[in-house]
């Protein structure tokens, strides 16, 4: 949002309905969860080749 006079991210959610709060939160969690989970499998994997 270049040249925007918006909030920030934070501000601008808490603004929102809390059904949308709740899908925003839902959709970070469970992407930041697949990360972590692909992350300790590659660790696992070179400590293995390690």
């Amino acid at each position: 949002m270049c040249g925007s006079d918006t909030e920030p991210l934070p501000g601008v959610l808490r603004d929102l309905p809390e059904p949308v709060q709740d899908a925003f939160r839902t959709g970070v969690v469970d992407g930041l969860h697949g990360v972590a989970i692909g992350t300790a499998a590659l660790c696992a994997v070179a400590f293995a080749v390690a």
